[in-house]
C-alpha cells in the first residue's frame, strides 16, 4: 500500500490570515489522532502571501479519506476548506527521497543538541 499525499491550495486575503492561520491551526491538531494520518505542513507562498498550501501525509488514499471525510473533521476543516481552490489534491506516493522537513543534516553542529558528544567536536 503506498502512501497518500493531499496537497490543498488555498487563497486567503490577507486580511484573513491571522484568523485562517488559527482555524488551520485548530483543524491540524484534531488529525493528529486519527489512524493512518503521517504528517502535516501549512506554508504561505514568498512571491505571493495570499497564497497558502496544505500538505497532509497518509498511510494510504483509504485513511485520508476517512480522516477528511469524518464529522470531526468536516466540522474542523469547514472555515479552512472556504479559501480552497477548486482543484484536484489528492495524490498517491510513487517515489520518495531525502530527509523529512525539521530533521538536521548528518553532522551539522548548528542543529545538534549541545549536549550530545557530536556538538561538542
Amino acid at each position: 500500500m503506498s502512501a497518500s499525499l493531499v496537497i490543498v491550495r488555498l487563497r486567503v486575503p490577507s486580511a484573513e490570515a491571522s484568523d485562517f492561520r488559527g482555524q488551520a491551526s485548530h483543524a491540524l491538531s484534531g488529525l493528529a489522532g486519527m489512524p493512518g494520518f503521517v504528517s502535516a505542513e501549512l506554508g504561505r507562498n514568498l512571491d505571493d502571501p495570499e497564497l497558502w498550501v496544505l500538505r497532509l501525509t497518509f498511510t494510504g488514499i483509504g485513511a485520508s479519506r476517512r480522516a477528511l471525510t469524518g464529522r470531526g473533521a468536516t466540522i474542523g476543516f469547514a472555515p479552512v476548506w472556504r479559501y480552497a481552490l477548486d482543484e484536484p489534491s489528492t495524490f498517491e506516493v510513487l517515489e520518495s527521497a531525502g530527509q523529512a522537513v525539521g530533521d538536521p543534516p548528518e553532522g551539522d553542529v548548528d542543529t545538534l543538541d549541545p549536549r550530545s558528544p557530536a556538538a561538542n567536536r
